[in-house]
């Protein structure tokens, strides 16, 4: 939460101290209550019905749980402020880069210069509260789920997690820090992990959507132009057919030369095409980051409490453990005490 906060909206704040603060509290409950209620369900299952559905979502909107809808008003907030008081000695943030970013929509362009286009729409106040919210949603929901499977992962294979630990140690070594370019570029193997962490427990298991752009029959069923098909995340990466021994946890799969061999839309955690999750990149490198610090001060074991399996937790579109993981975390000795 103190990552995505400062680095998207220049807030800082301790929220592992302030649990009660309004921004935290909201932000926890933003996924669990999204595309809930019945009325969702009614309107999830038609693809043509819009006008009969249209008073579903009216009624929702009363009765119903609309918590994105709350974290938007939000942002708007904070989209107004931001225009008044933008950030000091010309620093970027995200929110920043997205009010300055412009539409590249051919009605965008207002004027022509020697036959060229200039563009001089900014995005709307809509579009950037939207991707806002994406972006705090990846930093935090989501992603804080992400960390706790890795971690239990790595707790129940050591050998996997002794040699993330003394890759971590390495690039300590070679970069004096564990900075950006130290985790993008040097923490290859447990970039590795974190991908075959996420095949196997993909958070998000309903993202990747395509909609047929004519009508078309596929093995005897007939499916019209304008229909979205939605992509089941989970089967799609743990199938037998675009996967060899799919239950099998093997980071392995993710060096260079195994990707290449994979099918393109095999592996979606966060989507697939040029609009994929928009926090992508920002997760990956939370995710990476925490983890190799936490191997470098303690050795995880599965707690006492932890079962074989993992039963998970499905809500909105996310997964997430039921209960646990119950991970036992021992400090490591440090230089001084070895």
């Amino acid at each position: 939460m103190e990552y995505i906060c400062h680095g998207s909206f220049g807030i800082a704040n301790l929220f592992q101290e302030e649990t009660m603060h309004p921004l935290f509290r909201m932000a926890t409950r933003v996924l669990p209550g999204t595309m809930t209620g019945p009325m969702h369900m009614i309107a999830q299952s038609t693809t043509t019905l819009n006008r009969v559905v249209a008073p579903f979502l009216w009624l929702n909107s009363k009765i119903g749980s609309f918590t994105y809808d709350r974290f938007s008003k939000l942002a708007y907030k904070a989209i107004d402020l931001r225009r008044k008081d933008p950030l000091p000695n010309g620093r970027k943030d995200i929110l920043q880069i997205l009010l300055d970013a412009e539409s590249e929509d051919e009605a965008a362009r207002s004027e022509v210069t020697d036959g060229v286009f200039k563009v001089e729409k900014k995005m709307t106040p809509a579009e950037i509260s939207v991707n806002t919210g994406m972006l705090l949603i990846a930093g935090f929901g989501t992603t804080s789920v992400a960390l706790s499977f890795v971690c239990h992962m790595l707790a129940k294979h050591p050998d996997i997690q002794e040699k993330v630990r003394e890759e971590v140690k390495q690039v300590r070594e070679k970069y004096g820090t564990l900075d950006y370019t130290a985790v993008t570029q040097g923490l290859k193997y447990l970039s590795c992990v974190v991908d075959e962490t996420l095949r196997v427990f993909p958070v998000v298991v309903a993202f990747t959507t395509r909609s047929a752009r004519e009508d078309f029959e596929y093995k005897g069923v007939q499916y019209r132009a304008g229909l979205s098909i939605m992509s089941p995340t989970m089967v799609v990466q743990k199938d037998p057919k675009a996967w060899s021994e799919p239950q099998r946890f093997d980071p392995d799969r993710f060096l260079p030369e195994n990707v290449a061999l994979q099918h393109g839309m095999a592996y979606q955690p966060f989507g697939q095409g040029p609009r994929n999750c928009i926090g992508k990149r920002l997760a990956l490198i939370e995710i990476i980051y925490t983890v190799g610090r936490i191997v470098e001060r303690f050795q995880l074991e599965t707690g006492p409490s932890q079962k074989e399996t993992m039963d998970l937790h499905f809500y909105s579109m996310v997964c997430e453990p039921r209960e646990g993981p119950w991970i036992k975390f021992s400090p490591l000795p440090t230089e001084e005490q070895a």
